[in-house]
Order: structure tokens, then C-alpha cells, then sequence
């Protein structure tokens, strides 16, 4: 009866032990292959989290090749504003000097003939007129 009784729970232990390591040994076989397989939900999060990594990394790839077209696109206009400036500066420039010549050349003009004048004036023998 005790010992009987002990045998019977020391049987059905031994049987709940038995059939936990069969339950355990199958488990862990089905998730080994599962990870193997890459079935596991945790291969399912390692993808999630890949896709979600590859869909920033084409994200920042974009971003990137806007931000350097639109600089590309600036530093040209940015040419071209300069370039215009240049070529304005350069008229500018131009019309001075072509509008310094000319106010020269009159005044060298100017000057010639005051000379002659003066030149004339003395070869006659009058004096320098005033003015």
C-alpha cells in the first residue's frame, strides 16, 4: 500500500519525465529546424528588420542623390550668375574706358589747339588772350 502507492507516483513521475523530454526534444527539434529553415518568427523579425534597414539605407541613398543634384544645380546657377556679373563688370569697364578716351582725346584735342593758338599768337607778336 505506502510502497505501492510510492511506485505508482514514482511511476507516473518517471512517465511525466519521460513524456516532458519527448515533448522538450520535440520542440527543440521543430525550432532548430525552424531556424534552419529560417521559418522562426525570430527570422521574421531579422527580415522585418532587414527590409525595414534596406528601405532607409534606397531612403538615404535618394535623399543623398537629390541633395548633391540640387547642389549641382545651384553651384550652375551660381556659374552662371557669376559669368553674367563678369560679362556686366566687363561693359561697364569698357564703356569707362571708351568714355575716359574720349573725354582725352577731346581734351588733348582741346589742349592742341590752345597750343597753336599760343603759337600762333606769338609768332604774330600778341599776347596770350585771357579768358
Amino acid at each position: 500500500s505506502y510502497s505501492s502507492t510510492k511506485d505508482d507516483i514514482l511511476a507516473s513521475a518517471s512517465e511525466a519525465v519521460s513524456e516532458a523530454e519527448t515533448v522538450l526534444i520535440s520542440e527543440t527539434e521543430q525550432a532548430k529546424e525552424a531556424f534552419q529553415s529560417g521559418t522562426s518568427p525570430f527570422f521574421e523579425t531579422v527580415h522585418s528588420l532587414d527590409d525595414t534597414l534596406d528601405d532607409a539605407i534606397n531612403d538615404i541613398e535618394h535623399k543623398k542623390t537629390d541633395a548633391l543634384e540640387t547642389a549641382k544645380l545651384e553651384v550652375e546657377n551660381m556659374e552662371d550668375r557669376m559669368d553674367s556679373m563678369v560679362i556686366q563688370g566687363t561693359e561697364v569697364l569698357e564703356d569707362i574706358e571708351n568714355h575716359t578716351v574720349e573725354m582725352l582725346g577731346e581734351n588733348v584735342e582741346k589742349l592742341h589747339a590752345k597750343v597753336e593758338e599760343l603759337k600762333s599768337r606769338e609768332e604774330d607778336g600778341a599776347a596770350p588772350k585771357e579768358e
